[in-house]
Formats: structure tokens, sequence, C-alpha cells
């Protein structure tokens, strides 16, 4: 059982503040199935044309006992590549740079094969690659592919917690993202899957933690990445960095909505 996955990929940046932006930052998606926590990462955009080229010096983790569930074969024995049938509702983790086809399939989502490793992660082969503490990265071999287009998020928004990532300053070189909180369209990045993890007991790395993310960090599950975006109004190349910490009173306000949910009578 793999405890964490890291993974490095590609980056741009420098804070966007204008409607064309691009990247908006990253939206997490989870639910619980049983006893596992399903998360989904999200790059989330300003418009439904901006495609997602690549995710790069991504670190992501969890210090959970469990860990990710993850197929040990995966595709083409590469565990954390998605296989022909790997959808949202896969109890298995697994990168991906969207969904194919761009939309449902009935009425799941798969994930694209058009996804390869970065050759800076050794080509994503060994099980070492994703389940220890470190950075890796993958990217669509093919970019003109409809499936790194940005999809609705309203299928996602109905059935999953949403946590919208605040804004983030520059990594270096890299641009910053005003945070995505409204974000209407995304492109799928990451299905992850904590076993026996709570989706009520879900706390996420401090935004001060080293990065990458390291085993003496405490969180239940960790996601810092940079993305190499397309705008579709521009038609510009950039690339940004963002991470999975909820804006300020995200987390409260998920809480009270939670709480003031409709119940059934007994």
């Amino acid at each position: 059982m793999n405890r964490s996955l890291i993974l490095a990929a590609a980056g741009v940046a420098t804070l966007c503040a204008h409607a064309d932006a691009g990247f908006l930052g990253f939206i997490t998606y989870a639910r619980q199935v049983g006893s596992d926590l399903v998360i989904d990462m999200f790059a989330g955009t300003s418009n439904s044309t901006d495609r997602v080229l690549a995710c790069y010096n991504v670190s992501c983790a969890t210090n959970l006992a469990g860990g990710f569930l993850q197929n040990p074969t995966g595709s083409g024995a590469q565990p954390w590549k998605p296989t022909a049938t790997s959808t949202n509702n896969s109890i298995d983790s697994f990168f991906t740079i969207g969904c194919t086809g761009g939309q449902q399939i009935y009425g799941e989502y798969f994930a694209s094969a058009s996804s390869a490793p970065d050759p800076a992660w050794g080509g994503g082969q060994s099980d070492n690659s994703i389940g220890a503490y470190g950075i890796s990265g993958w990217f669509a071999s093919n970019p003109p592919s409809i499936d790194t287009k940005a999809i609705s998020l309203n299928f996602f928004n109905g059935n999953y917690a949403r946590y919208d990532s605040g804004p983030t300053l520059p990594n270096g070189s890299i641009a910053g993202s005003p945070g995505s909180a409204g974000a209407q369209w995304g492109v799928w990045c990451a299905h992850l899957v904590l076993a026996n993890a709570s989706l009520q007991n879900l706390s996420f790395v401090a935004g001060n933690v080293t990065y990458p993310l390291l085993p003496t960090d405490t969180f239940d599950f960790g996601w810092r990445a940079n993305v190499n975006v397309r705008d579709g109004v521009t038609g510009q190349t950039s690339a940004f960095y963002g991470n999975a910490v909820p804006a300020p009173g995200a987390l409260a306000a998920l809480g009270l909505a939670m709480a003031l949910r409709p119940r059934r009578r007994a």
C-alpha cells in the first residue's frame, strides 16, 4: 500500500487578475464511498475553451495510515496511469489530463488515454516514483485533443463536497493564481482514493508547510502543483502555481452548509 503519491510537473506564473486569466486555482471535490474518501482534482479555468496541457512539479501526498488505493499495474504497467475503464467512480488512484471526449459517457467521465509521464519523472514507470515523497508530472501527448478542454463543473458540484483554493503568490518564476471560488469550468487532473478516510474529518495541508510535502508534515491530504494552461480567448500558453489549501473561511462555510442541510424525518 503506498502511503503517498508525489508528482512533479512543469509550470508558469504571476498572479492573474483579469477575466481571461485562464487558470484560477485548483478545486478539490470529495465524497465518501463506503470507508474510502474519493477526491477529484480539477484545474479551475475562466472559460470553457481553456485547456490544460501539463501538470508538473506536483506534490501530492497523504499522511493517513491507509494511504492511496492504487491499481498495482495501471495502464502499461504504470500504476499512476489510468486504464481504458478508469472513471470518476473508480476505486483506484490515477492522474490524467482531462477526460475522454470532453464529456460524460453513460453518466461517467473516463480519464484521458493521452496522458503521458513527464520525462523528468523517470517515465513514471516505477512504483517508487508514485509512492514516495518527491515531485513528478504528466502531460497531454495530444494537446489539440478535445480531452484537454475544460468541462462544466455542474456534474461534480451536485454530488461532491467542493473545496476552492485561495489565492497563491508566484512560485519563483511561475505565476500565482487568484483562487478558484466561482469557477464554473475545469480540467480533470487527478482521481485519488484515500483508504479508510472520513470526509467529515478531512484536513488539508497548511499553507506554510514545506514544498515538496514531507512525511513530517501534518495533514490528511495535500496538493501543490504547476500547470501549463492554454487560454482559449488569447491563445497564449502560460504556467501557473496553485494548491489545494482552501480559501479562508471556506471550511467553516462548508461545515455550516452541511449542518443546515434538510434531514429526513425518522
